[in-house]
């Protein structure tokens, strides 16, 4: 299995993965300019700012998030990244998308990556595949219509490479030719070629998990829960992840 890292954004490591971390960050840092190295904590906690209010005027009460930091999986996700650069497309090759996963399978999304086991729709109506969504309303409907009120919600974030793509069929097991007789394929399908809003893949390559939201209803936010109840992480103590609380001035 690959090795997995998760922390907080905001939160510091825990003691046996802090050094590593460390590490990464120092030779990444070590390769840009001071200036860009300035902006970067301050954009990405704005971004997150961003989401945040996203995710809450969808109706979703946001616990916590989680910074996903799988070193194998970036990995070959970069190198599958790097081999549909070949192939010049007018669409962008990668986005930022949703998958909500049930919380058995959050730690495996996190350790092994995506597939379509953990978090498939019950009708595949645009192929057999893994579904994505760009859109955090679509991510909220479905919760509205199957969620306990008394659950927490868990949506990750990935980077998805979308590619080429074409309208998706529930026959699909891949992705269509780009044309009738050619070897080439599209890689993904969609609810809609003219405005995609759902993203289907059919290799767990071309994701990588990059956040995991916690959640929560906010009518059931209201009721049941508070900020100061849930501010450590739901997984199991064994685990290294460590939460940090919709009150973290990193992410408020």
């Amino acid at each position: 299995m690959p090795p997995k890292q998760r922390h907080a954004v905001g939160a510091k490591a825990a003691p046996h993965c802090g050094s590593q971390m460390k590490q990464s960050w120092s030779l990444s840092q070590s390769q840009e300019p001071e200036a860009r190295r300035r902006r970067r904590p301050t954009e990405k906690k704005e971004a997150l700012q961003d989401r945040k209010k996203q995710f809450e005027k969808c109706g979703l009460q946001v616990i916590k998030v989680e910074e996903i930091g799988n070193g194998v999986l970036e990995a070959v996700f970069q190198a599958k990244k790097k081999m549909m650069e070949g192939n010049t497309r007018k669409e962008p090759l990668s986005r930022m998308l949703f998958q909500r996963v049930p919380r058995q399978f959050c730690d495996m999304v996190c350790r092994v990556g995506f597939h379509r086991v953990y978090s498939g729709p019950c009708d595949s109506k645009y192929g057999v595949g893994i579904y994505f969504t760009k859109n955090l309303k679509t991510v909220a409907d479905q919760i509205h219509k199957t969620t306990a009120t008394d659950e927490l919600i868990y949506v990750f974030e990935a980077e998805v490479l979308t590619g080429s793509f074409c309208q998706g069929c529930h026959t699909n097991i891949v992705p269509s030719p780009l044309s009738p007789g050619v070897i080439d394929s599209h890689d993904s399908v969609v609810d809609s070629v003219s405005s995609p809003e759902t993203f289907v893949i059919f290799s767990g390559t071309q994701a990588v998990p990059k956040y995991l939201w916690t959640c929560t209803q906010v009518q059931v936010q209201s009721q049941n829960y508070s900020p100061k109840q849930m501010t450590l992480s739901p997984w199991s103590p064994k685990r290294s992840s460590i939460g940090s609380s919709v009150d973290d001035p990193h992410i408020k």
